[in-house]
């Protein structure tokens, strides 16, 4: 990483003059209005037969004004004629004004490009609840840019349906599907962030094998410092902080990467090393630590913009530091292993921050079903219809653990269907049943328990510590699994 003496000045700066270029020539960073041919014809067959707003689009066609200059005519199913200029087309999609037959979504991932893709939803979806295991490539400014790491899944849903309001990608796409993750984390990604997924294939089923998946967060339990040593031959001497997870930590070096930053004045100024802990959180209360050697305040605290994601920071020049620190991971514990000069004439400075240089409206479809989407229609129609009828036999059923298991099948069966589903819409219908059952169950099975635990003890200890099991993996409430674990050991 490059030693940038006022990084945090020259991010300041930058931001205000990109704000400036934004208000005075935000026309010239819009998208271009043509396109070659090739691209237009290629857009314009994707739109045929789609929807924009609320008409279908009848027929397209491409115009040129000279040269390879072309925009795209359209014909709606209202009679009217408009042109649409490649600019146009990318604010209407950002504003998610077309649906493409086969309830499909157009996108650009470029704002400065005419180049587009395309996602199947329902092909997106269908993956999203078969997953198993999330690939999360880290892109952009995150610390981890460049890494991958194998999360294990709990489920996929709605924004819409969990009443969140999910926010915009980087290229103004909003949020819509939501990876919840068994450590804790929550995924949300756009249509354009769902594409990327399923091209770099990121969603894996039980059939593939990725390797290491991480499911529960490493507990931090201690930081230790470790005072240098002697010095060696080349007059240089080494000391380290070491951080004590829980359990082995399955990560490599690159996935714990080390910055160095200005900090602003209001917070008293002066640079900052901060180490990156993926998938991790505080076990217990870990003691800052007032001095080693060249670092100063040294402490471990979560990360106020990622879930499950601890910071180290410690106080430092950054002329001290010569060169980067090692990052060493053995067994349960990270190491941040520091070079200190004893002899300032053996060895030239060297940079540090180099390395941070490196980071509505599928009821209009009007789609010609094909044999596989009316199977897959039926399909989901009986899977639904299935569902009901579990929810309608679970009501007139007076025995707890045989209402239990009825539930546990209608939920199967809105499974089913959501993975069936042909569009938004029918998506939404069943995982709006299949997570009020997600939620219902384990409230029933806690009551259930609970009430034979108070009538003495229980003649089948076993099908309960099935039930709590079975209640346990449909939850990611802290407080609900704590009750559960409770009642568990209870038996």
């Amino acid at each position: 990483m490059n030693r940038t003496p006022a990084l945090g000045k020259t991010i300041r700066l930058a931001a205000t003059v990109a704000l400036v270029w934004l208000n005075l020539f935000s026309a010239a960073s819009a998208a271009p209005r043509y396109t070659d041919r090739e691209n237009a014809r290629a857009l314009a067959q994707a739109l045929d037969k789609g929807i924009f707003r609320n008409a279908i689009i009848q027929s397209t066609f491409i115009q040129s004004i000279g040269g390879e200059n072309y925009y795209i005519k359209v014909v709606l199913d209202n009679g009217t004629s408009q042109d649409w200029t490649l600019e146009q087309i990318h604010q209407w999609s950002k504003a998610e004004a077309f649906l493409l037959s086969g309830n499909r979504v157009l996108m650009f991932p470029a704002e400065d490009s005419n180049a587009f893709v395309v996602l199947d939803k329902n092909e997106f979806v269908r993956q999203a609840l078969a997953a198993k295991t999330y690939a999360k490539h880290y892109e952009g400014n995150d610390p981890l840019a460049g890494t991958t790491i194998h999360y294990a899944v709990r489920g996929f849903n709605l924004a819409e349906l969990l009443g969140i309001a999910a926010g915009w990608d980087a290229q103004g796409y909003r949020h819509h599907y939501v990876l919840d993750l068994v450590n804790g984390q929550r995924e949300f990604l756009s249509y354009l962030e769902a594409y990327d997924v399923m091209q770099r294939k990121g969603l894996l089923d039980e059939t593939a094998a990725p390797g290491t998946v991480l499911d529960w967060p490493y507990r931090l339990k201690q930081m230790i410092a470790h005072e240098a040593g002697p010095k060696d031959e080349n007059g240089t001497a080494r000391f380290s902080l070491e951080l004590v997870f829980d359990e082995p930590v399955a990560l490599r070096p690159a996935h714990f990467p080390v910055q160095v930053f200005e900090m602003p004045a209001n917070d008293h100024g002066g640079f900052t090393l901060q180490v990156t802990l993926p998938n991790a959180e505080l076990g217990v209360a870990v003691q800052p630590i007032a001095a080693l050697e060249f670092l100063n305040t040294i402490r471990v605290q979560n990360d106020a913009n990622h879930a499950k994601r601890l910071l180290l920071h410690a106080k430092i020049s950054p002329d001290v530091l010569e060169f980067p620190p090692q990052v060493e991971v053995r067994d349960h514990s990270v190491s941040i292993t520091f070079v200190k000069v004893v002899d300032q004439t053996v060895l030239s400075r060297k940079s540090l921050l180099e390395e941070n240089l490196r980071r509505q409206q599928e009821q209009l479809l009007g789609m010609r079903l094909t044999d596989e989407q009316k199977h897959r229609r039926q399909s989901y129609v009986e899977a639904f219809e299935a569902g009901f009828k579990q929810l309608e036999g679970a009501r007139a059923q007076d025995n707890m653990p045989a209402r239990i298991a009825m539930l546990h099948e209608a939920l199967a069966h809105f499974r089913a269907a959501a993975a069936n589903a042909s569009t938004d819409l029918e998506l939404h219908d069943a995982l709006r049943e299949r997570n009020n059952l997600a939620a219902r169950i384990p409230l029933l099975v806690t009551e259930h328990v609970q009430a034979q635990l108070e009538a003495g003890t229980p003649s089948d200890p076993e099908s309960l510590k099935r039930l709590i099991a079975g209640a346990a993996s449909l939850t990611r409430d802290l407080e609900t699994l704590r009750t559960l674990r409770d009642l568990l050991r209870k038996l």
